[in-house]
């Protein structure tokens, strides 16, 4: 019953039924006396003035009930990337054109677009993808209707697309119709995605089912794939350069012999000629080597020659940059003895292509295993490591000349080892290095590293956080490693030293120096006062996730120490010297003042010029973001190939605080390239997940029973009923009925002679 009250109903009659009997008492006799007619006019609008009364109270509500109705809501998406011009090209009736294969979706979807009794009653909304976002595309339920024929979507179709995301196809579909009745989509691609995340997670989550339609070849098509083209991002002239090629066959029995190359511009640099290997998808590497003869910025293209029959030869090259130095680092290490530690020191020093080491260890009277010392250390080398020197051995002469080098500019790096004669190295290197010790111990204890805040802000905790360990800190996967021998000398920091590493003992923090730096009028210095790094060198196979540190941090230390100081106040730099093509480019930035301290809050505008050639180069001005701490990083957009150059600029306010200048290239875009075939398998696999319908474009019964498969999954409309209450009690309306019935009462009864 849609009308109900706040008190019982039968209340409710009673009362109405105690107010007519004192309406009928009060008229049954009246004075002066009135006709029949008169006294029951007066009785009832009494008695209706009394009963709204009596109705208002007990508080009614009235209750209904509306209805919404919303036709179901089918989306289809249409793959819209350039793999289909691979993958589709066999079923289009003109090769590789774009006509032809809007020809292969219209087919393969026939029905979805208009003429289909089973979907008369559903709104069908067509939308194209290849990566990021869905793109609505016009069709039977878009704006623009009534202009649309049913070739409208397909027509919209480009098949430019750089890349594949089906699961932010899906994702996106369900979220463009937010606020639908969406019961079904209808996904229609080649099942090759190279990008987000795997498919088959969002068709679990799909609260709809996901019907597949193949489009293209399932069969496997003759093609040679440059897979990969990899090489060092800094080289030095006159040293040779190794590029690794990876080349890989499909469809070949392994008897073609085909040329790799490399080239720079139009100069072959390198090339071998390979037989391709037999198999199904069998991959072979190839090691093709050059020397720069010239410093600068590199562009080279991997090139693998074209065979007759491929399904495309846009997978045949790739680009491969470098930046070429001048010269290798020239590093001079130092030993107090033979032993493990200089002996895991000078391994990885020689595995580092960026530094030629020359390794000396002193004998006794002055001489060296290995020879003699240059006359000038600090012309010829840009950094020494002093691994324990000096120890017992060396003569007090060759001390002080070593330690007069680093005073005169050698930057250098020091590893205490078991056999450092710490007496020396205080007589002779206390102003030479960032601390000297102050009373000497003989006694040690272990110890762990420990990064300090200051540390996990310097480049070479932050070169290293992003190349070893893994752990979610940076202080996470020292307490991992073996730990290190910490001397308990006390030692004397120098003005300008800096603890990046503090020692741990017992898993409590001494706050005692473990690796301290130090940057003065332009030198810089290191040090490291744990010995026992060799067991850092020589993991067991269960600690091989860190096993990297150390030879990274000790990397790190000799690039930072050797480097030179570099006083430009703008620092901006790529974060690689070439980026894939259609992904962001990021560009990373430091800002300091003229005292060299980081500048936060300052505008960095960089501007982009660049494109795949002269006459098609375009200019892009772009914006940094601020990462706090001085530093600025910039995700650009993904660009054209081709070489681009930058130039950084910052201001703050109206002062300009400097300029840089660099470059980087942007390869070509080759993944839609990489497959030739369809994937009916995954699509088999998405359709099954979701509860949906699985179909090829072999044959054109398929494609008409499309429209039937996705209605039997169910296109009912959604009925949405809304209840509604009216309280009836605070409606005015009644109230000035029961007062006008009272005061026309009361008019009757003095035109009648009553009181």
């Amino acid at each position: 019953m849609p009308l109900s009250f706040g008190h019982p109903a039968w209340l409710l009659g009673l009362a109405a039924a105690g107010a007519g009997a004192l309406t009928w008492g009060v008229y049954r006799r009246s004075s002066p006396p009135l006709s029949e007619g008169r006294r029951a006019l007066l009785g009832g609008l009494r008695f209706l003035a009394l009963v709204i009364v009596l109705f208002l109270l007990f508080e009614p509500v009235w209750r209904q009930i509306s209805e919404r109705e919303t036709p179901p809501a089918v989306a289809v998406l249409l793959d819209d990337s350039q793999s289909l011009r691979i993958t589709a090209a066999d079923s289009a009736a003109a090769a590789d054109t774009t006509e032809a294969l809007r020809e292969v979706a219209r087919r393969a979807l026939d029905g979805l677009a208009g003429g289909s009794d089973a979907l008369d009653d559903a709104r069908v909304h067509f939308f194209g993808f290849s990566a990021g976002a869905v793109r609505r595309l016009p069709g039977p339920s878009s704006s623009s209707a009534a202009d649309d024929g049913p070739a409208a979507p397909f027509d919209s179709l480009r098949f430019d697309g750089t890349r594949t995301d089906l699961s932010a196809a899906i994702e996106g579909a369900r979220e463009q119709l937010r606020g639908e009745n969406l019961r079904a989509i209808v996904l229609a691609s080649d099942g090759q995605y190279n990008t987000g995340r795997n498919p088959l997670y969002a068709a679990a989550r799909s609260p709809v089912p996901i019907h597949t339609v193949t489009l293209g070849d399932t069969a496997r098509r003759r093609d040679v794939i440059l897979r990969r083209a990899r090489t060092n991002d800094l080289a030095y002239t006159d040293t040779e350069v190794p590029v690794r090629i990876g080349v890989q066959a499909e469809g070949y029995a392994g008897q073609e012999a085909v040329q790799v190359s490399l080239y720079d511009g139009s100069e072959r640099l390198a090339s071998e000629r390979i037989t391709l290997p037999g198999g199904s998808s069998a991959a072979q590497t190839v090691e093709l080597t050059f020397t720069p003869t010239e410093a600068g910025f590199k562009r080279l293209t991997a090139s693998v020659a074209r065979l007759d029959g491929e399904a495309t030869y846009r997978n045949n090259t790739r680009p491969v940059s470098l930046r070429v130095l001048d010269r290798q680092r020239q590093v001079l290490l130092l030993g107090a003895a033979p032993g493990p530690s200089f002996s895991s020191t000078r391994r990885l020093l020689d595995n580092d292509r960026a530094a030629d080491v020359t390794a000396r260890v002193p004998r006794g009277s002055g001489q060296f295993y290995g020879g003699a010392l240059p006359d000038s250390l600090a012309d010829a080398f840009d950094v020494a490591v002093l691994a324990g020197f000096p120890g017992n051995a060396v003569a007090a002469q060759t001390a002080r000349r070593v330690a007069a080098a680093i005073d005169d500019g050698l930057p250098a790096l020091f590893l205490l080892s078991r056999q450092t004669d710490l007496q020396a190295l205080q007589n002779h290197f206390s102003d030479a290095l960032p601390a000297a010790p102050e009373q000497v111990r003989a006694s040690s204890v272990p110890a762990t590293l420990a990064p300090t805040a200051v540390g996990r802000r310097h480049p070479v905790f932050e070169r290293l956080s992003s190349t070893a360990g893994g752990a979610s800190s940076p202080a996470d996967p020292w307490t991992r490693l073996p730990p290190l021998s910490k001397n308990q000398t006390r030692w004397k920091l120098t003005p300008a030293a800096r603890t990046l590493a503090a020692a741990r003992v017992r898993g409590v923090d001494t706050g005692d120096p473990l690796l301290l730096t130090r940057r003065r009028s332009g030198q810089r210095s290191a040090m490291l006062l744990g010995s026992g790094t060799w067991r850092w060198a020589n993991l067991p196979a269960s600690l091989s996730d860190v096993a990297s540190l150390w030879p990274s941090l000790l990397s790190g230390l000799v690039q930072w120490t050797s480097a030179a100081e570099n006083d430009r106040p703008v620092r901006v730099e790529p974060a690689r010297p070439t980026f894939a093509g259609g992904r962001p480019v990021r560009l990373n930035g430091q800002v300091y003042d003229s005292a060299l301290d980081p500048v936060e809050g300052a505008s960095v505008e960089v501007v982009l010029t660049g494109g795949p050639s002269d006459e098609e180069a375009k200019r892009y001005s772009l914006q940094m973001r601020s990462l706090g701490g001085g530093r600025y990083a910039l995700e650009a957009p993904a660009l054209p190939p081709g070489r681009y150059d930058y130039r950084a600029t910052a201001t703050k306010g109206e002062q300009t605080l400097g300029t840089d200048r660099g470059a980087f290239t942007v390869g070509e875009t080759t993944l839609e390239y990489r497959h030739t075939r369809a994937d009916a398998a995954l699509m088999r696999r998405i359709a099954q997940r979701s509860g949906g319908s699985f179909q090829t474009t072999s044959g054109n019964d398929e494609a008409t029973r499309l429209p039937a498969q996705v209605a039997r999954a169910g296109l009912e409309p959604l009925v949405e009923r809304t209840p509604h209450e009216t309280r009836l009690w605070e409606r005015y309306g009644f109230l000035v009925a029961a007062l006008l019935l009272l005061g026309a009462e009361w008019v009757l009864r003095r035109r009648s002679g009553m009181s």
